[in-house]
Order: C-alpha cells, then sequence, then structure tokens
C-alpha cells in the first residue's frame, strides 16, 4: 500500500481528501479529546456517510483500514484537532 501525506484538521470544516475515486483510511490520530462529532463520508452531491466518531472521541491513534470507494471528506463540528492518513 501507498501511503498518502496526512492531512491535519484543526478547523470547524468540511475538509475533501481525495475529491474523487478510492482508497483506504488508514489511520486517524486524534491529538486533543474531540468536542464535537467528526463525520467521514463521500464527496458525491448526496454524501454516503462512511462512519462517525461521537463527541469525546479519546485523544489516540487509531488504526482502521475502511476502504471508501467515492472521495472522501472530513466533516468536524468543532475546531478539533485531528490527522488522517489515507492509502491507495
Amino acid at each position: 500500500m501507498v501511503y498518502n501525506k496526512p492531512t491535519l484538521i484543526s478547523t470547524q470544516t468540511t475538509t475533501t481528501i481525495a475529491a474523487t475515486g478510492g482508497g483506504v483510511i488508514h489511520t486517524i490520530n486524534i491529538h486533543i479529546t474531540t468536542t464535537g462529532t467528526v463525520t467521514f463520508q463521500s464527496t458525491a452531491a448526496t454524501p454516503v456517510v462512511y462512519f462517525v466518531l461521537p463527541v469525546a472521541t479519546v485523544a489516540n491513534s487509531y488504526l482502521l483500514d475502511v476502504v471508501f470507494g467515492n472521495g472522501l471528506a472530513v466533516v468536524t463540528s468543532a475546531a478539533d484537532n485531528l490527522m488522517v492518513t489515507t492509502g491507495q
């Protein structure tokens, strides 16, 4: 597997990690326990939610290897600090 450069997210925003196509969400590093939800979804016109990290997800490194197929966007409902690494 080839890993992409990690994406740092530290504001309340929608961050597009992969505009189109597929890949794998390899790791999520949460630097401070989350104060809002973190939604991982497709970039389609009507997004498909892959999964959601709830409020109060503990600061840690999570190894996932979750496959996505139609782009990847991360929506943060608060200014949480996390890093997402994807691969192909």
